[in-house]
C-alpha cells in the first residue's frame, strides 16, 4: 500500500510542521513584548504632560494583545519631568495541550 519511503517522508513533514507551529506559538509573546516596549519608549520620550502621558501609556497597553491588567502597570512621576514605568505580566504558551510553559515578561523604562 504505502512504501516505507512515503511513510518516512510523511513523518518528517509532520515533524517539520510541528516545529514551525511551535516556533510560531513561542515567538508571538516575545514579539508582543518587544513591540510594546518600543512603542512605550517612543511615548515616554516625546510626551511630557503627566496626565496625557499616563493616558497614552494605558491606551497603548490596552491596544497591545498582551494580557496586561491595569494593576500590572506602575507609573511614577518624579521631579524635573522624570518618569519610571514598570510593567510585569505572564503568558502561557500551550502547544497542542501536550506542552505548556509560562513566560514572565517585564518592561522597565526610565526617562530622566
Amino acid at each position: 500500500m504505502f512504501s516505507w519511503k512515503t511513510i518516512k517522508s510523511l513523518l518528517w513533514l509532520a515533524l517539520f510542521a510541528l516545529l514551525v507551529y511551535s516556533a510560531a506559538m513561542f515567538s508571538m509573546p516575545y514579539y508582543r513584548h518587544y513591540a510594546l516596549e518600543a512603542d512605550l519608549k517612543d511615548i515616554i520620550t516625546y510626551h511630557f504632560d503627566p496626565p496625557e502621558l499616563k493616558a497614552l501609556i494605558l491606551e497603548q497597553v490596552e491596544k497591545s494583545d498582551a494580557p496586561i491588567n491595569p494593576s500590572d502597570v506602575a507609573i511614577v512621576f518624579g521631579e524635573k519631568g522624570s518618569v519610571v514605568l514598570k510593567i510585569t505580566w505572564s503568558e502561557t504558551v500551550n502547544i497542542l495541550d501536550l506542552y505548556s510553559r509560562k513566560i514572565d515578561f517585564k518592561i522597565e523604562l526610565n526617562k530622566i
